[in-house]
């Protein structure tokens, strides 16, 4: 009965992400030459094109140093281990919608190291909230430092309100794991009384759950664990604008660095919408947004969001699957839906 809700749910998500897929295709290809578009990606040079997907490779490995920082309460965790579960759990998020790729990293990592994957999961949720910070980062200096046409200076305004809401939401996120991580009992409690219809031994599960969870969720114990986790953030993050800046190069696109810093923002917009599968289209519609406010033609814009879909996509789905046929060979069936 649970497997059958299981995949109903997932049939849902699916079609749900096609459909937005569609739409954000749609909108990204209206108006513009395909004949145009097509030249102007063949005559994309390859050197700057393939110093982008280098940047795609290389960022899975810092992730993989930075994570070990996040999981060191839980378990000291074997490099290879981790770089191979980045492998496959993003590999799945360019495959599966709603960003399914974060659970089954979390359990890949899990089943390989022999440790509780509600914790690793919790680590993944801390790392995603250094990376939202350093886009919030991003996006400011994008918005400080560059210079808007007289056309355009409409667009500040609401810009900036966007920033402003996501760092209230980051804030707000912060305080309740902050509360989650002082009061645990006392959140279990609360959660318990809202769940009363539940059966005991499941309400005894998802409390076991959450204790691994917020267990997962207090990874840095020192000043220094911290510094090194936002060391390894900016690095991450300079190298994602490196790479928006070799596609630009790589098509001739004459943009300010700081350009970089918007469309990167557009382009971390797009990978966080959690239905399209592969963040197809929405991916593509944003990106050329980010190209089009710096007045670049549309069959160009759009011709860079291709590749810098590509840079990303394409390596990450080879990688992924070669890091699951080496996880199966040496711990045998890898099973990335079991909690």
């Amino acid at each position: 009965m649970g497997t059958n809700r299981s995949i109903k749910t997932l049939n849902w998500k699916l079609w749900t992400g096609l459909i937005l897929s569609a739409l954000f295709l749609y909108l990204a290809f209206r108006d513009v030459d395909f004949a145009r578009t097509g030249k102007t990606i063949a005559s994309a040079n390859i050197f700057y094109f393939f110093m982008a997907v280098s940047i795609c490779v290389l960022q899975f490995f810092i992730r993989a140093w930075r994570w070990r920082i996040l999981l060191c309460p839980v378990k000291d965790t074997g490099f290879s281990n981790r770089l191979n579960s980045v492998f496959v759990g993003f590999a799945a998020n360019c495959l599966l919608p709603a960003r399914l790729g974060e659970v089954v990293r979390a359990n890949t990592l899990g089943q390989s190291e022999k440790i509780s994957k509600s914790s690793v999961f919790g680590t993944i949720v801390v790392e995603r909230l250094f990376d939202g910070f350093c886009l919030f980062v991003i996006f400011l200096i994008g918005l400080l430092f560059t210079s808007l046409p007289d056309e355009l200076s409409g667009h500040s305004g609401s810009r900036h309100g966007t920033a402003i809401v996501l760092f209230i939401t980051s804030l707000f996120i912060v305080f309740f794991i902050k509360v989650l991580r002082s009061h645990t009992q006392q959140c279990i409690n609360i959660m318990n009384r809202m769940l009363f219809m539940l059966p005991e031994t499941l309400k005894v599960k998802l409390a076991e759950i959450a204790l691994n969870f917020v267990s997962g969720l207090s990874p840095l114990k020192s000043m220094r664990d911290l510094l090194k986790v936002i060391f390894w953030s900016v690095i991450l993050w300079s190298t994602s604008l490196l790479q928006v800046y070799f596609i630009e190069m790589s098509l001739g696109i004459d943009l300010p660095f700081i350009a970089a810093f918007i469309i990167q923002s557009m382009a971390a917009l797009g990978v966080m919408v959690p239905f399209a599968p592969g963040y197809i289209g929405v991916f593509h519609e944003l990106v050329k947004d980010g190209f089009l406010f710096y007045s670049v033609a549309s069959e160009k814009a759009l011709s860079a969001a291709i590749l810098l879909h590509g840079a990303f996509y394409f390596p990450t789905v080879l990688l992924g699957a070669a890091a699951f046929l080496v996880l199966q060979k040496k711990y045998g069936r890898i099973d990335v839906s079991k909690e």
